[in-house]
């Protein structure tokens, strides 16, 4: 068993089997609140992409992770009173693929219009939800069309940061913009990309306060800062984090019996699509993996659809066309197994405090991982975390329900305040 199952495995497969639906721990006290606040995606067009995006590795000489190859500002409309005050710049950079390899990878810069305050802006890296794997689904493309994947992350999730006061950068993941290997759910590359990102946009600009930079991602994001905290020391030591939050992380079952389980489940279809995108990424990015021991007959006649859709329209389409199980191969093959486990949080400690968000509601993570995943952060007791468990919200209502309480934590962190702990048992 990989070394990021150590001991998550057996919480999350207790979690799982014993308490799915386990009401949240005495410890957290957080408010009741309203779903109407819900954040459902509201993605009804696919974006056409720009022509800043046509690149591919082939067109780019290697250079060290995070080099800024180049950068393009995308122009605000005086009359559009809702962006305002916003100065937002499309960027490509140079990180590494799981096999590493250099890779271009595209994102979002935007900060304040305006002089920065003194020191510099503080800097957010928002690692996104899920929007898709393919190349039009990336975040950069056009965050000005609110019916796109872009249109929809930047007003829900990046305008509100840039609205605090602070300059933000978004990665498109690998393979969502330039053409590249597209992947979801890989940690490794995950993490990367988001430290690529502060790398890139530090070195750019001179307007930001390098000594005040944290981590905030969401669902797919979610894992993917936490796999930066994880990276940071070793793979970006020039990267200084004040902290990281992750909020409803997409964190994967270890254990193949619990997999197996969920792939079986008539009322999972709505993590169809998200197991076809991890699976079907997976087999391009690692050379030992194959289509054919990981993917059923349909699961392979459905993978050019990755290609094509993004966020609703992707999840739409797997919703009514059977379960989990009829696109995989069960049981799960060894190298299967293997690539699951590679891409589980826990199996190093976090580099920065932590505040860990989750909706109890929720249903398109598996909800009872993330407390149980704490537990882990905890027993290894080497970061100040923080579990906030919101009992009546779900994966889009927490986003809304749970900004202000994220908003200060991250000022808080801004500010060299002690950050908060509510770990109820530590290491020693």
């Amino acid at each position: 068993m990989g070394r990021r199952v150590v001991g998550l495995a057996v919480v999350v497969l207790a979690g799982l089997l014993l308490a799915f639906w386990a009401p949240p721990s005495a410890i957290i006290d957080v408010p009741a609140a309203e779903k109407s606040a819900g954040d459902g995606s509201g993605v009804t067009e696919t974006s056409i992409i720009p022509d800043f995006y046509n690149v591919s590795s082939d067109d780019i000489p290697a250079a060290a992770p995070g080099k800024m190859i180049k950068t393009e500002r995308i122009r605000v409309p005086r009359n559009d009173a809702s962006v305002r005050g916003i100065e937002l710049h499309r960027i490509m950079y140079h990180s590494t693929t799981v096999t590493g390899e250099n890779a271009p990878v595209s994102g979002l810069y935007a900060q304040p219009a305006g002089d920065p305050p003194e020191g510099g802006w503080p800097l957010v890296g928002f690692a996104h939800g899920t929007t898709g794997a393919a190349r039009q689904c990336g975040t950069s493309l056009t965050p000005l069309q609110p019916a796109t994947p872009a249109g929809s992350q930047f007003a829900r999730k990046v305008q509100p940061l840039v609205e605090q006061g602070w300059a933000v950068v978004s990665t498109d993941y690998q393979g969502m913009g330039p053409e590249v290997t597209p992947m979801y759910l890989l940690g490794e590359t995950e993490g990367r990309n988001v430290l690529d990102s502060i790398r890139a946009v530090q070195r750019w600009r001179t307007d930001l306060d390098n000594t005040k930079a944290a981590l905030y991602g969401r669902s797919e994001g979610g894992q993917a800062v936490l796999f930066a905290s994880e990276l940071q020391a070793e793979y970006a030591p020039d990267v200084y984090l004040t902290g990281v939050v992750s909020l409803a992380p997409a964190i994967l079952p270890p254990w193949p019996a619990v997999v197996e389980q969920l792939a079986k489940d008539p009322s999972g279809t709505n993590r169809t699509y998200f197991v076809m995108l991890a699976l079907g990424t997976w087999v391009q990015n690692y050379p030992w993996l194959t289509k054919e021991e990981t993917l059923s007959q349909k699961g392979i006649d459905s993978l050019p659809v990755l290609e094509e859709l993004c966020s609703d329209e992707l999840r739409d389409y797997f919703q009514d066309r059977g379960l989990i199980k009829d696109y995989i191969n069960l049981p799960l093959s060894k190298n299967t197994v293997r690539a699951i486990n590679l891409n589980n949080v826990g199996g190093q400690p976090l580099n920065q405090p932590l505040l860990l968000v989750q909706g109890m509601e929720d249903v398109v993570v598996i909800n009872q991982a993330t407390p149980e995943y704490f537990s882990i952060v905890c027993q290894q007791g080497n970061v100040p975390a923080k579990l906030e468990l919101y009992p009546e919200d779900d994966h889009g209502s927490v986003v809304v329900n749970a900004r202000d309480s994220v908003n200060q934590w991250l000022q808080d962190r801004f500010e060299g305040q002690a950050p908060p702990d509510n770990c109820p048992i530590r290491r020693g």
